[in-house]
């Protein structure tokens, strides 16, 4: 057959599915971008080929020519709907004559009379095939991001408070995009898969929609699938208690897991079952197939002679896992996380940001290099409250911080800064500098009076951090905010060193030579709450690392949870915003 496919430049689970499983059913395949597994096709000639193809199938997602298409005549064209939402929508300039959709509710009555089919993912290639039985030193594994559904995070809380180490939640730090490349292809995540093929239970649950590349992983991985129950429709489901489990609340999903964590041989018995339904169904060329049998069956004018190939058998598969796309390229794997670029504190390079820190009285002699002060730091002005109207920037340095937030929002900044020479600077651009010890200066202003109070860089400064965060809280107004920066002393860029005996203090970074305090996640969490203050928002600015797969079973084995650790190691610095505990602020 000759399919033409207007996909996106963008890479797109159900697109890549799609094109892998077509290529690989020995189709030819002429798509308008170079992504998805797909090569793009000169524009004459794909138009030109559209005119008589097989089949045209139009995608979502961003950057769909759509109009290639315009004036086209041949009436044999499908839309393959992958967006995360149930929503039904297609391009109202063409007339398709069946629509594919990957969220399609299980509740929508009518979709098969109006010509509309499910078409969830499929399992591409890359992601491997195990054997349930192999070595499974994980008990139970969720590896997902936990920001995207709060069912997400509550699982991760269950599994946490069983403090367990062969349980394991969170992420491995890598991503499935590298910022700085083409988005057409993805990443490969060898640490995520490396787990997966570990646990004996892989956890799956909805994040911004229903269907999930996890989904299909953890199958592929040969470990038993514990899934959300899902309210789309998948064709050749799985079935509960034979080839998957299923959960719908958090009730069940905590009895359920005790159940089959405590029945290991039940756990690898489901596994294989799924692995066997998933490799004859739910692989690429398995979801190729099926679309191309519907599009025969239901389509009002099949090309002629196009008659629907056989079915794809399970040996099939096995026989022929690792073979290659006929045409396309697989994504290239790349062992190393990446994260959105983030600022990093006490840098002093332009790219990074530098901090501006005061010096309390009990300091060594503070740093003289001028820029080592001068630097707006965008991540902690973003969590300034915009209604924010009086503000305090303990450490304010030259102002840049203060001047950022005045650019950003009409309000008032007072500035504290021990260097007076910098505080003068800062005189120039805040509305008040005060040149001065910050434990003197803070007890002199009046109490429940400033709406956002900053502390960017400034508590591993000081050695009296109870006392310093006292006199904050009470110059904090009842429904204010305390936003604070501090370093992770648990990055990887000390704890590595520190494993080969090495300590070494620097101009800037986590170990200046002027820090007194060290911090890790549970050390700042411990001190702001004993001296009255919640914290209602954790985030990080991150420095990846790289780590060899073996290493997360010697983790394991010493009782430490791999993810998390990897998790707080590539933090290289916490920011946090803090309001009045509630029994203090009534």
């Amino acid at each position: 057959m000759r399919i033409v496919y207007i996909n996106s430049p963008i890479y797109d689970y159900l697109t890549a599915t799609l094109i892998e499983g077509l290529q690989g059913l020995g189709h030819q395949v002429l798509c308008s971008e170079d992504s998805n597994y797909g090569t793009r096709t000169d524009e004459r000639e794909l138009v030109a080929a559209a005119e008589t193809a097989d089949l045209i199938i139009v995608g979502s997602n961003q950057g769909v020519r759509t109009q290639l298409l315009n004036g086209n005549r041949n009436p044999r064209k499908i839309y393959v709907d992958g967006a995360d939402h149930p929503l039904i929508s297609a391009p109202e300039e063409f007339n398709f004559e069946l629509v594919f959709k990957r969220e399609l509710l299980t509740t929508y009555r009518d979709a098969e009379r109006l010509g509309i089919l499910p078409l969830p993912f499929g399992g591409e290639q890359r992601y491997g095939r195990t054997a349930p039985e192999s070595e499974r030193s994980v008990k139970a594994a969720f590896l997902a991001s936990l920001h995207t559904n709060p069912m997400r995070f509550g699982l991760h809380q269950r599994l946490v408070n069983l403090k367990d180490p062969s349980v394991l939640s969170g992420t491995t730090g890598e991503r499935a995009y590298d910022p700085g490349k083409s988005k057409a292809r993805p990443v490969e995540t060898p640490k995520y898969r490396e787990l997966l093929r570990q646990s004996r239970i892989g956890i799956s649950a909805a994040g911004a929609g229903w269907d999930c590349a996890r989904y299909w992983e953890i199958l592929a991985a040969g470990a038993m699938l514990f899934t959300q129950a899902l309210d789309i429709v998948i064709p050749n489901p799985f079935t509960d208690g034979v080839n998957c489990v299923t959960f719908s609340n958090f009730a069940e999903f905590e009895e359920r897991l005790a159940h089959y964590m405590s029945r290991p041989e039940l756990c690898l018995e489901i596994a294989a079952r799924g692995q066997a339904h998933y490799l004859e169904h739910h692989t690429t060329r398995a979801r190729a197939q099926y679309l191309l049998t519907e599009c025969q069956r239901r389509m009002q004018q099949p090309a002629a002679g196009w008659s629907a190939a056989q079915p794809i058998s399970v040996s099939a598969l096995l026989t022929n896992q690792d073979a290659s796309p006929e045409s396309g390229e697989q994504a290239t794997p790349d062992a190393t996380p990446v994260h959105a670029a983030a600022a990093r504190s006490e840098q002093k390079s332009p790219e990074a940001i530098a901090t501006r820190e005061e010096a309390p009285a009990a300091l060594p002699k503070p740093n003289n290099d001028v820029a080592y002060y001068g630097h707006a730091r965008p991540e902690v002005v973003q969590l300034v409250p915009l209604d924010a109207r009086k503000v305090l920037d303990v450490g304010c340095g030259a102002g840049a911080l203060g001047l950022a937030i005045k650019q950003r929002q009409r309000c008032h900044v007072t500035g504290i800064e021990y260097v007076p020479e910098v505080a003068e600077r800062a005189a120039t651009v805040l509305d008040e500098a005060i040149a001065g010890d910050a434990f003197v200066e803070l007890d002199a202003l009046p109490e429940a009076h400033f709406d956002a109070i900053v502390m960017a860089d400034v508590l591993e400064h000081v050695d009296d951090t109870d006392r310093l965060l006292r006199l904050a809280r009470e110059r904090l107004a009842p429904a204010g905010r305390l936003v604070l920066s501090i370093p992770n002393v648990r990055h990887w860029s000390v704890v590595l060193p520190l494993l080969g005996g090495r300590w070494d203090y620097q101009d800037a970074g986590i170990l200046d030579r002027t820090h007194l305090r060290f911090f890790t996640r549970h050390n700042m969490l411990e001190v702001l709450q004993r001296n009255g203050f919640e914290v209602e928002n954790v985030q990080a600015s991150m420095m990846p690392l790289d780590l060899p797969g073996g290493v997360f079973s010697q983790l394991i084995a010493l009782g430490i949870n791999p993810s998390d650790l990897l998790d707080d190691l590539q933090r290289y610095q916490y920011l946090l915003v803090c309001k009045h505990a509630s029994a203090l602020a009534a």
